[in-house]
């Protein structure tokens, strides 16, 4: 009065056969996403590259610093025109350290006054080891969280001594 049940070996069977398909849809799944995922990489290196290239160009250095991972990087050109000491984890140190001490805490306070603003750009003087008195104009932006808290920050330094210096000439020449 049940009803006929399957063969064992028919259940067991179509249960193969289930998991064969499933197994297989996954696969292809998988195999999508790989190549997804390579596609994107090689999106990722090529961007790189560009910004690689145009960050080769004299007088623009490159940076980033991951707010909440405390994670500070820049490129060679970066470290050459503060005059840093490469492999610095410290942005504070890397981007404000050859700031005379006068000044520093202004500066330092600047720049955390310009990361509550989605652009921005500060400028500010440094004297290098040799000496040398540079003029560094930042420039970048700011990822935040929902809450505005900074979460990643992107910039560009340029050294704008010239154009400081040309401005002088024609201040006092007026």
């Amino acid at each position: 009065m049940g009803s006929p049940s399957r063969p064992r070996s028919a259940r067991g069977s179509a249960v193969m056969l289930a998991m064969s398909w499933q197994l297989v849809r996954d696969l292809f799944r998988s195999d999508r996403l790989t190549q997804l995922l390579q596609d994107s990489e090689l999106r990722r290196l090529r961007v790189q590259k560009d910004l690689e290239l145009a960050a080769s160009a004299p007088g623009l250095g490159l940076w980033s610093w991951d707010v909440n991972g405390d994670g500070y990087v820049e490129n060679a050109n970066n470290r050459e025109m503060l005059d840093s000491v490469p492999g610095s984890r410290d942005l504070r140190e890397a981007l404000f350290g050859r700031v005379d001490a006068d000044e520093r805490e202004a500066v330092v306070l600047d720049f955390a006054q310009a990361l509550r603003h989605g652009t921005w750009e500060i400028d500010y003087r440094i004297v290098r080891d040799d000496g040398d008195s540079r003029w560094i104009s930042l420039m970048g932006s700011v990822e935040s969280a929902e809450d505005g808290t900074p979460l990643l920050v992107r910039g560009v330094t340029r050294d704008v001594t010239r154009l400081k210096n040309e401005q002088e000439v024609l201040r006092v020449l007026l």
